[in-house]
């Protein structure tokens, strides 16, 4: 799978976390089992395909008609940092961009938020320098102004929040000290507890009131991101919240 190809390019923990798509995946259901109704307004964004390959274009929803209302996506909350992704849209490569963008051009970020949007079964993926046109000041305008609605519409937003650059991407190896234990328990004490297997335990490296510390979360522009998003996955440094 292409998340896999990208996890061993990156030598990020993406193949780690089998359980934790799955688990997604049953929120998502639930989630759109609930929404029926709901119409989602997609804009311009990146139209990750139908098949795991390794373009994406730009995709104009005008073009979708009744369609459009129908259009689950994601988005991403993410910091630039000192880095400028070489996939940002301008009114140079505007069209060019609707053919197609390598991912070899996107981020590490970027790529992880688009390998892990595949997982999930996402088609489209809104990414704030790939929408908005960067050299076109109208448009940065106007398009800035709806952020409220893209990120109230979409599905799920995937918050890289411990990436201070799009050169951190998403996904980081798993500190040993805080993988899944098994613990061997007496047989008096299963008797009394009253379970007849060994108990997993693990070390929470992220405490609640720690959330506000990492680097996403400090940005102001973030703030309605996550008050407006029915639905925000944090990828920290060793846990998903």
């Amino acid at each position: 799978m292409l998340a896999q190809v990208i996890a061993q390019q990156d030598g990020s923990g993406f193949e780690e976390g089998e359980v934790v798509w799955k688990r997604l995946d049953q929120k998502l259901w639930f989630m759109r089992s609930g929404c029926e109704d709901v119409s989602y307004e997609v804009f311009v964004t990146p139209d990750l395909g139908q098949t795991p390959d390794a373009v994406v274009k730009l995709a104009e929803t005008s073009q979708w008609e009744d369609s459009r209302r129908h259009a689950e996506y994601a988005c991403l909350s993410h910091c630039w940092g000192d880095s400028r992704p070489d996939c940002i849209t301008t009114r140079e490569n505007y069209e060019k961009n609707k053919r197609g963008i390598e991912l070899s051009r996107f981020s590490k970020t970027f790529r992880h938020a688009v390998a892990l949007c595949r997982e999930l079964g996402f088609r489209y993926l809104w990414i704030d320098s790939c929408y908005i046109i960067q050299d076109d000041e109208a448009d940065w305008r106007s398009q800035s102004a709806e952020m409220c609605n893209i990120f109230k519409n979409a599905t799920i937003t995937v918050a890289a929040a411990a990436s201070r650059s799009g050169d951190e991407g998403c996904f980081r190896r798993l500190d040993d000290r805080y993988r899944h234990k098994e613990l061997q328990l007496p047989a008096r004490w299963r008797q009394r507890m009253g379970i007849d297997q060994d108990v997993r335990i693990w070390t929470r490296r992220t405490l609640p009131h720690l959330l506000a510390e990492l680097p996403l979360l400090r940005r102001a522009w973030v703030y309605q991101e996550r008050l407006l998003s029915p639905q925000v996955v944090h990828f920290s440094e060793n846990e998903l919240i």
